[in-house]
């Protein structure tokens, strides 16, 4: 059986098609009431109207679109914010609707939109997780640093770890706390631009006031402390020994890159039993 030619509507007259709804379902009733309440006053005409919009089965909820959610079902939404099929159009409190949407583990933010005679739209914007941070239980942090839900078991997130941020601190100074995670945030990003780190992956980010920062380097969970001060400088010497180490086809346990009598020696620890003390990036 060949099949039948259907012709297509274009975008203009599906606008057509929509204003002439508008006009049958909602202007046009509208009109009307205010027409026959002007005898009886502008405040009774008011709570017509009113009325009318808020019970009328022509302006009941068909369509509720989603747009946004990756991380959050659907059903989890409409949930949260109160929607469902079959609700008048404006007894929706789209305000209400995107505070609860708000209060959602992944939602950073949303938008619930009326459509009128038959569609709500609910637009959200969900967090990006950027690390995982180790506050007595492990737990998401985004790209600004803000720490937004608990890992829960069963969700897979190849992120790195942060640790030296205390719950306390989080909780007390979240100024600090969070300029903090900042910080090791973007170190995560310099050693990621490294070429010497590039086919390695940055396991953890440990922050110490009084040392500085240290990482963990997989494959071979190698641990790099950069201490305080020279931090670029010290990258540059890390690249320099990371070489000379893979040259030599030797395995490092663990990097020292500073010393606080010997300036410019780093201390490279092969293994558990042998290290080796660097100046000038040159194993010796």
């Amino acid at each position: 059986m060949a099949r039948k030619n259907r012709r297509r509507i274009s975008p203009e007259q599906k606008q057509a098609r929509r204003s002439r709804m508008l006009k049958l379902l909602v202007y046009l009733p509208v009109k009307l009431l205010l027409f026959g309440a002007l005898g009886a006053g502008i405040g009774l005409a008011a709570y017509q109207v009113a009325s009318y919009l808020k019970t009328s089965p022509a302006l009941a909820v068909r369509t509720i679109e989603v747009r946004g959610a990756e991380r959050t079902r659907v059903g989890e939404l409409l949930e949260a914010s109160g929607l469902k099929e079959g609700i008048n159009i404006f007894s929706v409190g789209t305000g209400e609707a995107q505070e609860r949407l708000a209060g959602l583990p992944w939602v950073k933010k949303a938008k619930v939109t009326r459509v009128v005679p038959d569609r709500i739209v609910v637009e959200v914007v969900e967090h990006q997780p950027a690390a995982v941070i180790n506050l007595e239980g492990l737990y998401y942090v985004n790209r600004s640093g803000d720490v937004f839900k608990r890992v829960q078991p069963g969700e897979s997130e190849d992120l790195p770890v942060l640790t030296g941020v205390s719950r306390k601190s989080v909780r007390d100074r979240p100024g600090l706390a969070r300029e903090q995670i900042r910080e090791s945030l973007r170190l995560i990003k310099t050693l990621q631009e490294l070429p010497c780190v590039a086919k390695r992956r940055v396991a953890e980010v440990h922050s110490d006031e009084l040392m500085g920062p240290s990482v963990v380097l997989d494959p071979g969970a190698l641990t790099v402390h950069l201490g305080n001060q020279n931090l670029l400088q010290r990258l540059s010497t890390l690249c320099q020994l990371m070489d000379t180490i893979d040259d030599r086809r030797l395995k490092a346990h663990s990097i020292l890159l500073y010393h606080s009598g010997r300036p410019g020696w780093a201390t490279v620890q092969l293994d558990k039993r042998k290290t080796v003390a660097s100046s000038n990036s040159n194993i010796e």
